[in-house]
């Protein structure tokens, strides 16, 4: 079935003029010079609306058109071009549904036919939704089809994938200061975790989670604690937690609190320069003066989703994504792949928060 992918009023931001050579290799080759991200996206516009680039590559063209949207500083347009791409895919999967019985902002498309690809369903819900209780709802229901969908033979991507969703849900908590409700979920997802079979996706995710279980926990009781017993209690009921913490985990911590100021302006880092090693003391100061934020805690989040899916590594403070082999010659995905690239500078940005 061919998608409505090239409808003019799916754009929110058209190029000021035409462009003569607008091919895939054209998209590659402007990459590669480090073209200005406001041509990258001009480009893809005009490569959605050719009439001979197929439904599965313009699905892939779109997700790097969001996500060049976002890194250019322009989350009101990817925003409003999520909500028309996720309209126009619902509608295509719900034709029997009349215009005027339509929401202005449609469900998730349920994809039953799978040719929409989970990076850019996750995309299109992140950016066209408020971080509220419908969106967790939203998410849960994606889990839900996954968990349907999924076999035996490929459990190791479903935990990634719902590992990624856990923190989705936990990005509308924080940004919304539910920090009760917040520390029951962490509790429950580590309970699960204990359970679940051991693996090399169970030591990381539950190193990170217990972290996030910590910053929580801080938070709550800052609220119900004042004065110098705040940094005593935290020590006594955290401190065994926090030291069985992985490196790695504390690696991103660290990471963050060097290079993500607690608000987008007027305002620096916690850390001057990287630390590996963090104390509980110093991350309970921090959020006792109030230098994290759910800023600090979105972009904590957002470099253990760019490892989850697209295995991006800690490399002396840097996030580092796997070299691009050789051998992929599709003009497409190796577009695709490139612009994923770029998320290593800009993890604060994968919640479509900023």
């Amino acid at each position: 079935m061919e998608l409505p992918l090239l409808n003019s009023s799916l754009f929110a931001r058209a190029p000021p003029s035409s462009i003569v050579n607008f091919t895939l290799d054209q998209l590659n080759a402007d990459i590669d010079a480090q073209k200005p991200l406001s041509s990258l996206i001009d480009l893809t516009y005009h490569l959605l609306q050719d009439p001979s680039v197929g439904s599965e590559n313009k699905l892939k063209l779109w997700k790097i058109r969001l996500t060049l949207l976002l890194f250019g500083n322009m989350l009101p347009v990817a925003k409003r071009e999520a909500v028309n791409l996720n309209n126009a895919l619902y509608d295509s999967e719900n034709q029997s549904i009349t215009e005027t019985n339509t929401p202005k902002v449609n469900p998730l498309p349920k994809n039953n036919n799978g040719l929409i690809d989970h990076e850019l369903l996750v995309l299109i819900l992140r950016l066209k939704s408020t971080p509220n209780m419908n969106l967790v709802n939203e998410f849960y229901k994606l889990s839900y089809q996954l968990r349907l969908r999924s076999s035996s033979a490929d459990r190791e991507t479903l935990l990634w994938r719902l590992s990624r969703i856990s923190f989705d849900v936990v990005v509308v908590l924080v940004v919304n200061k539910a920090y009760s409700t917040l520390v029951n979920l962490l509790g429950s997802i580590l309970h699960e975790l204990k359970l679940t079979k051991k693996g090399d996706h169970y030591t990381k995710h539950a190193s990170n989670v217990t972290l996030l279980w910590i910053i929580a926990g801080c938070l709550l009781k800052l609220s119900t604690t004042k004065g110098s017993t705040y940094l005593d209690e935290i020590t006594k009921v955290y401190g065994t937690y926090y030291d069985g913490l992985l490196d790695s985990t504390k690696e991103a911590l660290s990471m963050v609190l060097s290079e993500v100021a607690p608000l987008i302006q007027n305002s620096k880092p916690p850390l001057e320069d990287h630390q590996y090693d963090v104390s509980l003391e110093q991350l309970g100061r921090f959020i006792q003066d109030g230098s994290i934020t759910s800023r600090t805690i979105c972009s904590l989040l957002g470099i253990w989703d760019l490892q989850y899916c697209y295995r991006f590594q800690l490399k002396d403070a840097k996030l580092v994504a796997d070299e691009i082999k050789g051998g992929m010659n599709n003009s497409i995905n190796l577009a695709e792949r490139k612009v994923e690239k770029m998320w290593s500078s800009n993890y604060s940005r994968v919640y479509g928060l900023e």
